[in-house]
Formats: structure tokens, C-alpha cells, sequence
């Protein structure tokens, strides 16, 4: 039994209608239509072998929507080339920055959530058998890395800005905004490109910043004081990375942190009252110094 033969004008007409409904989505209105009849739409057309066509329109809009959102962070004046260094911007101007980047990220993943409910048979049927395409999600993240990878100073400018609003937060400044760099660095996670991109200088940054201030402090302050400041240091950075690091982080952080404010300076702190703590049987200092953990 043949399949009825659809309008001439099928496609066409389908194609436009979806088309419609994700520019819809994208600018954040109201859809003229239910996503279930979109649906419909989207499995008549897969039904009729125009799957391919389906795809191919769905995949370029997405990718010059995400190109136009990321071209708007271009537009932020405090996008700094070269080096990524911190301290030099305002931290409002770096708040306000992350805060755009996060609008960004927050709006893709909304987008494809209800794109991905209006072309699910798509996605279920079309997709899922070919093994060179990737789930609708998975092509709205690999769109979205593929275009911060190719526009390297506003990725770049996405890790000075976290970079500096953590060194703000040890230095005392500013507290950092929790939700805004737990949003953040989940779209780099997500994205796949923590390591790559952010993780090796924020662990950088972590032991430039911890050896000047073991440099500072280690050659001034008293034993008991100096252990107690790096039991406090290492919470505050544990709690770091509950709160928006990578768990994967945790262990090189903590290593980190440890070879600045004591492998090397062990020699000034046996020197200055190692043997004091001992005839003291200061018990909980001796701990912090042997397992500051």
C-alpha cells in the first residue's frame, strides 16, 4: 500500500513553518502554533524522506543564531588581547561581561530544550541512525564551542573575567558572585573545554597569587599564626570548588596551595618555631603542619 502523495507545496510550506518557529524561539516570543503540531510537522516531513532537509535547516539556523549571540559579546568594550592577566579591569565591568556570556549560555540551553521537544522524532529516527550526527543537544554545544574556539578573544576574555572575580575574592576586594561562576564554568564543562581552556591558568594563577603571599607572610608572622592562615586558606578553596569549580580540580588546587605556603618555606618555619611547637606539645599545630588537609 502506497503512501499518499502530499501537496506540491509540502515542503516548501513545512520547511518555512519550522523555520519560523525557531527564529520564534530564538528571539524569545510566543509561537504561533503548539509545539505538538510543530511536532507533527517535523515527523510528516521525516515520513516523506525530507529528514535530510529538515536537519540541514535546522543545524545553519542554529549556527547563525549562536554566531550572532557570540559576535554580541565581541561588543564588550574591556575585551583585552594577548596576555589573560588579572586585576586590570573594574570588577564591575567583569561582572557585567560574565553576566552577558551567562545570558548567553542560559538562553542556548532554553532554546534547545523546546527545540529539541518540537524535532524529537527527528532527533529519535533521523539522528539516531547516523552515526556522524550528534544528538540536537549535542549539535547546539558543539555549534556553540565551535564558535567560541573560533572567536578566541571573547573565550579568552570569558577567563580573564572569572579568573580576576576569584582573585578579588582570595584578595579580600569583592565577593565573588557564586551563581554567576558556577553558570560559567558549567557552560566550559558542558562545552568540554575546562581543561583546555581555563583549569591550567586558574591552577597558574593559584600559585603565582599563593607564593607571594607565602613570600609575605611566611618570614614575618608566628608559626602557629602562618599554620592556622593555611588550615583557612585551604577551606576557603575547598569550598571553591563545591561551589563552582570542577570536582576534578580539587586535588592539583589543594597540592598547589600546599607547595606555595609550605614545601616552600618549610626551612623558615622549622627555623623560626618548629622547635617551640614541639616543646610546647602544641599538638594542634604540629597537625596543621603535617596535614593541613
Amino acid at each position: 500500500r502506497h503512501q499518499p502523495r502530499p501537496p506540491a507545496d509540502f515542503e516548501e510550506k513545512y520547511l518555512r513553518r519550522l523555520s519560523e518557529a525557531v527564529a520564534t524561539i530564538h528571539r524569545k516570543e510566543r509561537i504561533n502554533f503548539s509545539r505538538e503540531e510543530l511536532y507533527r510537522v517535523v515527523e510528516s516531513l521525516c515520513i516523506y524522506a525530507k529528514a535530510t532537509a529538515v536537519y540541514t535547516n535546522l543545524y545553519k539556523q542554529c549556527e547563525a543564531h549562536i554566531q550572532s549571540q557570540i559576535a554580541s559579546l565581541k561588543d564588550a568594550k574591556t575585551v583585552v588581547s594577548g596576555k589573560m592577566e588579572v586585576g586590570t579591569s573594574t570588577a564591575e565591568s567583569d561582572e557585567m561581561f560574565l553576566t552577558k556570556a551567562q545570558m548567553v549560555w542560559e538562553d542556548h540551553c532554553n532554546h534547545f530544550r523546546i527545540i529539541r521537544s518540537i524535532f524529537l522524532y527527528l532527533d529519535r529516527t533521523f539522528v539516531l541512525s547516523n552515526p556522524k550526527l550528534t544528538s540536537l543537544r549535542g549539535m547546539g554545544l558543539s555549534l556553540l564551542r565551535q564558535t567560541l574556539m573560533s572567536n578566541p578573544h571573547v573565550l579568552q576574555h570569558i577567563v580573564r573575567a572569572t579568573l580576576t572575580c576569584i582573585y578579588r575574592d582570595r584578595c579580600g576586594e569583592k565577593k565573588a558572585s557564586v551563581p554567576l561562576l558556577k553558570s560559567v564554568l558549567d557552560m566550559l564543562e558542558q562545552l568540554e573545554i575546562y581543561s583546555q581552556v581555563f583549569e591550567g591558568v586558574f591552577l597558574t594563577g593559584t600559585q603565582n597569587f599563593f607564593m607571594a603571599e607565602g613570600m609575605r607572610l611566611a618570614p614575618v608572622i608566628e608559626v602557629p599564626a602562618y599554620l592556622e592562615h593555611i588550615s583557612k586558606r585551604l577551606t576557603e578553596e575547598k569550598s571553591r570548588v563545591e561551589k563552582y569549580l570542577a570536582e576534578r580540580t580539587r586535588r592539583a588546587l589543594v597540592k598547589t596551595i600546599e607547595e606555595a605556603l609550605i614545601a616552600k618555606h618549610t626551612e623558615t618555619i622549622l627555623r623560626r618555631g618548629m622547635a617551640k611547637l614541639v616543646e610546647a606539645n602544641s599538638t594542634g599545630d604540629l597537625a596543621r603542619m603535617y596535614h593541613p588537609r
